[in-house]
């Protein structure tokens, strides 16, 4: 509904604007007597500008981290996110994508996912990856070159030995 009405009737606002059209908005709705879900919160937060309530609530829907990482991950690359530094000097977007790579190296068929993930975490991405390579149980011979692969694209020779 605010969509229809921005676009017809106020084509010009600005995006730091549009939380005072919500409300209106918010009017009808709450007539119809139907509550406001998670998805709605979510948005609502996001039309204020809340980075950190965006993320707060965004992890504590989903059941996993997918859609928080790559949220930070898109603040990040817009320039949202470069103030807010973590208590041990990494970034919020790094912090999100080095515990989504994690599960995913954690997964029998998703753990090569997770290597592009840790490629992209500049500060504690490469170590991260050097732990879980030596660590990983290689049960194949298929899995083992992988492993072997991984490790020479990145000159990584103590792993690969």
């Amino acid at each position: 509904m605010l969509v229809s009405k921005m676009l017809y009737q106020h084509p010009t606002v600005k995006a730091i604007d549009l939380q005072y059209y919500v409300q209106s908005c918010l009017d009808v709705y709450r007539n119809s007597q139907q509550r406001l879900g998670e998805l709605d919160n979510i948005l609502l937060v996001a039309l204020e500008f809340d980075i950190h309530q965006v993320i707060k609530e965004s992890s504590s829907m989903f059941s996993n981290w997918w859609f928080v990482a790559h949220l930070t991950d898109l603040l990040q690359h817009c320039g949202q996110l470069e103030a807010h530094k973590l208590q041990y000097g990494s970034n919020l977007r790094e912090f999100l994508l080095l515990d989504y790579a994690s599960s995913l190296m954690s997964n029998k068929s998703l753990w090569v996912v997770g290597v592009s993930y840790l490629d992209h975490c500049p500060e504690f991405g490469r170590h991260y990856l050097e732990n879980f390579i030596e660590n990983m149980p290689i049960e194949t011979e298929r899995k083992a070159q992988k492993l072997l692969n991984i490790c020479k694209e990145r000159n990584m020779t103590e792993q690969g030995n």
